[in-house]
């Protein structure tokens, strides 16, 4: 696709640190730099899970937002049911 635009420079993003992506993530979800502590848990395992990767944890938390504890952790095991690969590749 990028061929087709001519487009010949890219940029590859690197993973944010556990910390940078916790705030993104609880930035995207919230709307706010600081979660409910209920939520803890959760973030933890979607920031391991997105590997940090910006564009994962925006839409994650674009998608959650105003969201349940429930909600959260449904979703948590539906992305369990994806294989990590095929995800990374449709990031990239």
């Amino acid at each position: 696709m990028l061929a087709t635009h001519q487009v010949t420079r890219t940029y590859e993003v690197r993973e944010l640190n556990e910390n940078d992506a916790l705030r993104l993530l609880t930035l995207k979800a919230f709307k706010t730099e600081m979660a409910n502590p209920g939520y803890e848990l959760v973030l933890n395992r979607l920031v391991t899970y997105a590997y940090g990767l910006p564009l994962a944890l925006e839409v994650i938390g674009s998608n959650l937002f105003g969201k349940s504890i429930k909600e959260w952790e449904s979703a948590t095991r539906q992305f369990k049911r994806i294989p990590k690969k095929e995800i990374l590749e449709i990031l990239k």
